[in-house]
C-alpha cells in the first residue's frame, strides 16, 4: 500500500508527510547552537520521511486523517492502490482542484465543489463515503463520483445534480436531491443498492439510471416529507438496447401537482390519493415492464393508472399482482408499457373485464341464460346483442330465446364510482330438425299400422309399448286402443323436434280397402321415402309383388312383400324412370299401377 501523493500546479512532487514539527521555544545566544539544532532537525526530518516511505512500501497502508477539512485550491490529490483519506470536516474544491481517486475518501462534512471541474479525473474509479450526520453535496459544479456510498446518520442532501459513474450505495440512508437528479451511469443492473435507504425528490427531480439489458432495474425511491414512505419501482426493459429512465415518488395527492384524480376514464374507480410516481423515459423507444411496490394499508388496489393527455387517468393494461416483493409489500406489475408521453403513474382501483358465463351453444328457440362474473359491487347491468341495447337489470344475469347463430352478447355494469365492460360472448345457435311422424290413420282392430318417421338420424317413438321397435324410423304399431305416438328426432348438434301421429281403431274399415299404395319413391339414402311402403299391407296374408320396367322385364319379385323394396335390381340401384307393379292379395284380388323412381 502506498502513501498519499500531492501534486502542486507546478508539478513538483513530494512523497511523505510532515509528522514532527520542530519548534524552539528558548532564546539561544550562540549562532553555532542554532546551526547545530537546524542541522539535527533537518537530519531527523529526513530520517523520519525515509522511515515513513519505507513503511508505506513494506508494511501497508498509511491512513491520513485531515482535520477539520480538506481544501484543495488547485492541486491534484492522488489516492492510489489502497490509500484512504478521512476528512472530519468539509471537502472543498476550488480553482481547478481535483482528485485522482483509486481508493476511498471518507467525508464527515459537506462536499463542496467550486473548482470548475467534475471533481475527479476520468480515470478515477474510487469510492466516496459520506459518513457524517446531515451532509450536503453542493457547490457551483456537478461532481461526477465513481462510487458514492451513504453511511453515518441523518439525511444526505444535494442542491444540484449528482453523478455516479459506477455505483450508488444508499444503505439505510435517505438521499434528498430536491428538484435535482442523482444520475447513475453504470448500465449494470446492480449499480444501485440499498438496505432501506431511498432517493427522495421534489418536482422533476429523481433517480436516473441507464439500462442496457432486458432484466430488472431497481429504483429505490420514497419520501420523508409528511408521512414517510418508501415505495420503490422496478423497470424491466424489453430489449438490451440502451435506455434512460428517471423515477420520483411524489408523496402528495396527484391533484396538487396538476393531475386531478377526479378526471379518469369510466373503468378507473379510484386513483391513489396519498402518492403517485413520476416515471420518465428520457432515452430509448422500447416498451418496458413496470412493477409498483406498495403496502396493503395504502389501499385496496388491483391495478395502475397513467395520466393521458386527454386529459384523464386511464387504466394500464395488462396488469397483474405477481412476483416476490420485499416482506410487508405487495406488487402490481404492468407488462410491455410503451406510453411515457406523460410522467404521472399511480396505483388505482380499476374495474375488471367482465365475463358472461353460459353454455355457449343453443338450439334455435331455446332459452340461453348468461351469468355476469364477477358481479360484486355493481348495482346496474345493461345487456347488448350485436351492440344494440336489449335489457337492463339490477341482477347479474340475462336470459333470451331470440338468438341467431354468431350473435355477440355483452354487458356493461356500473355503480356510483365507475363502470365495468364485458368481453363479448359469441354464441352458436343450431338449427332444429323437423320431425314428421306421418299422417294420422285408422286401422281395423287387431291389425298393425305402419309408422314412418323422418327428420334426423336419431329417432325415438313414445310410448314404446305395442311397437315392433321404438328407435327405428319405421316400426309397426298394434295398439289395443286409440293411441297417439310421439316421434322425437335429434340431430348431431343435440337439437330435437317432436311430432305426433294418431292411430285410431275403426271396426267399419274394410280391410281390403285399407291399402295405401304410393306412386313414387326417392331412394337417395336420406332416410325419407327410400323404400316403397304400402300402408296396411299387413292386413293381407298373401301379398305377392312383381315389378317390371317399361319393356316388361322383371326387376323385382317378393312373396310375401315386406315393404322393403328400395328401387334395386340384384343389389344395384335402378335408373330413374317409370316402372309397373302387380300386387296379388289372394281370392283373385290384384292391384297394379305405375311406380316412379325419382332421384
Amino acid at each position: 500500500m502506498n502513501c498519499i501523493g500531492f501534486k502542486n500546479p507546478n508539478g513538483f512532487f513530494f512523497r511523505g508527510l510532515l509528522l514532527i514539527l520542530l519548534s524552539i521555544n528558548e532564546d539561544v545566544s550562540r549562532y553555532d547552537l542554532v546551526m547545530w539544532l537546524q542541522l539535527i532537525g533537518l537530519s531527523i526530518m529526513r530520517l523520519i520521511s525515509l522511515v515513513v516511505i519505507m513503511s508505506c512500501l513494506l508494511l501497508g497502508p498509511l491512513y491520513v486523517f485531515t482535520q477539520p477539512a480538506i481544501s484543495n485550491q488547485g492541486a491534484q490529490i492522488s489516492l492510489k492502490n489502497r490509500s484512504m483519506i478521512s476528512a472530519h470536516g468539509d471537502v472543498r474544491l476550488a480553482n481547478g482542484g481535483i482528485f485522482h481517486n483509486q481508493d476511498t475518501i471518507n467525508v464527515f462534512g459537506d462536499w463542496i465543489n467550486h473548482a470548475g471541474t467534475s471533481g475527479f479525473t476520468s480515470s478515477g474509479d474510487g469510492r466516496v463515503i459520506l459518513r457524517g450526520d446531515t451532509q450536503t453535496i453542493t457547490g457551483q459544479n456537478v461532481t461526477r463520483f465513481y462510487e458514492l456510498e451513504l453511511m453515518g446518520q441523518g439525511v444526505k442532501f444535494a442542491d444540484l445534480n449528482v453523478v455516479a459513474n459506477g455505483r450508488l450505495m444508499l444503505n439505510n440512508r435517505v438521499f434528498n436531491v430536491d428538484s435535482f437528479d442523482i444520475r447513475v451511469l453504470n448500465v449494470g443492473p446492480s449499480s444501485v443498492s440499498n438496505d432501506s435507504g431511498y432517493v427522495s425528490a421534489l418536482d422533476t427531480g429523481g433517480l436516473l439510471r441507464l439500462t442496457a439489458a432486458d432484466t430488472t432495474y431497481f429504483f429505490p425511491v420514497g419520501s420523508y416529507f409528511g408521512t414517510e414512505r418508501y415505495r420503490p419501482i422496478d423497470i424491466e426493459p424489453s430489449t438490451s438496447s440502451t435506455h434512460t429512465y428517471k423515477v420520483r415518488m411524489a408523496n402528495v395527492d396527484a391533484t396538487k401537482e396538476g393531475f386531478p384524480r377526479s378526471q379518469r376514464e369510466e373503468i378507473v374507480c379510484e386513483v391513489n390519493e396519498d402518492y403517485y410516481h413520476r416515471i420518465y423515459r428520457k432515452a430509448g423507444t422500447d416498451p418496458a415492464a413496470i412493477s409498483f411496490y406498495y403496502k396493503q394499508s395504502d389501499g385496496d388496489f388491483n391495478g395502475a393508472a397513467h395520466w393521458q393527455n386527454v386529459p384523464q387517468w386511464e387504466k394500464m393494461t395488462p396488469a397483474s399482482s405477481i412476483g416476490a416483493p420485499p416482506p410487508g409489500y405487495q406488487t402490481t406489475k404492468v407488462s410491455d408499457w410503451d406510453n411515457f408521453n406523460e410522467p404521472a403513474f399511480a396505483l388505482a382501483e380499476v374495474s375488471p373485464v367482465l365475463q358472461l358465463q353460459t353454455e355457449g351453444r343453443v338450439c334455435r328457440g331455446d332459452t340461453l341464460t348468461f351469468q355476469v362474473q364477477p358481479s360484486n359491487g355493481y348495482s346496474e347491468f345493461d345487456f347488448y346483442i350485436n351492440g344494440d341495447f336489449v335489457a337492463s337489470s339490477n341482477q347479474p344475469y340475462f336470459a333470451t330465446d331470440q338468438l341467431e347463430d354468431g350473435d355477440s352478447v355483452n354487458v356493461v355494469a356500473g355503480n356510483q364510482r365507475c363502470k365495468a365492460f364485458g368481453e363479448p360472448t359469441v354464441v352458436s345457435v343450431f338449427d332444429n330438425p323437423v320431425a314428421d311422424a306421418g299422417q294420422d290413420t285408422a286401422i281395423f282392430p287387431g291389425t298393425m299400422a305402419q309408422l314412418n318417421g323422418e327428420g334426423a338420424t336419431s329417432i325415438e317413438w313414445l310410448p314404446p309399448e305395442n311397437l315392433t321397435c321404438s328407435y327405428c324410423s319405421d316400426p309397426k304399431a298394434k295398439p289395443p286402443e286409440n293411441r297417439n305416438y310421439v316421434l322425437r328426432v335429434t340431430n348431431r348438434n343435440g337439437c330435437d323436434d317432436l311430432d305426433t301421429v294418431r292411430i285410431r281403431l275403426d271396426e267399419t274399415i274394410d280391410p281390403e280397402k285399407g291399402l295405401d299404395l304410393p306412386n313414387a319413391i326417392t331412394p337417395n339414402g336420406d332416410g325419407v321415402n327410400d323404400v316403397w311402403r304400402i300402408q296396411n299391407l299387413d292386413l293381407y296374408k298373401k301379398r305377392d309383388l312383381v315389378i317390371v320396367n317399361r319393356w316388361g322385364n322383371e326387376v323385382y319379385r317378393a312373396s310375401p312383400y315386406q315393404n322393403n323394396w328400395g328401387g334395386t335390381y340384384n343389389g344395384d340401384q335402378l335408373p330413374e324412370g317409370t316402372y309397373y307393379y302387380v300386387l296379388k292379395l289372394g281370392n283373385g284380388q290384384e292391384v297394379n299401377g305405375p311406380l316412379t323412381i325419382v332421384k
